[in-house]
């Protein structure tokens, strides 16, 4: 017996359920795929020394010697800079920069600027006060997003042990 023609409901419904589920499955893999194609590369430094224990969100990146990979994200008209730090090919940290202005924003007096590197660089900046230990990445006059300038931002520890205010003994003469 034919069951199509006996309950022809149930075989469109089975139909439109399969074709929406799909659907549904190819938007979602579109979206992630967008995502993923719009971080794009824009320069590696091999053998960076980070000369302090960073600590980034809940990561702990280790002193030590590490490699740099700086990424952009364009989501709509939002760009998104990243620094992934590798070890060993493998990604001990993946951080979210934040943009930094120029002084102006004046293209040609930037292009003049001696201060603004011609190539990427890669600097960084202590504040002790806040414990906060900054890199501060330049596309430099020449990259492929030219004149941006991102910092990352981290936690530091020095890795000493904290001296107590007062000395936990006092010597007293013998005698």
């Amino acid at each position: 017996m034919n069951y199509s023609l006996v309950y022809p409901q149930r075989k469109s419904l089975i139909l439109r359920s399969a074709t929406l589920c799909f659907l549904g499955l190819a938007m979602i893999l579109l979206t992630l795929s967008q995502s993923y194609a719009q971080r794009q590369p824009l320069s590696k430094f091999k053998g960076v020394e980070t000369p302090f224990k960073l600590i980034y969100g809940d990561t702990v990146i280790e002193k030590g010697v590490y490699d740099f990979e700086f990424s952009v994200m364009k989501v709509g008209s939002q760009v998104l800079f990243y620094l992934s730090m590798k070890k060993d090919k493998k990604v001990v940290c993946d951080a979210q920069g934040e943009r930094s202005k120029y002084d102006t924003d004046f293209i040609p007096a930037l292009f003049d600027d001696p201060k603004i590197p011609t190539k990427p660089s890669l600097t960084f900046k202590i504040v002790p006060d806040e414990k906060a230990f900054i890199y501060i990445y330049e596309t430099g006059k020449q990259g492929r997003m030219r004149l941006e300038r991102t910092r990352f931002f981290f936690k530091y520890e020095l890795g000493l042990p904290e001296l107590p205010e007062k000395p936990a003994a006092i010597d007293s003469p013998v005698g």
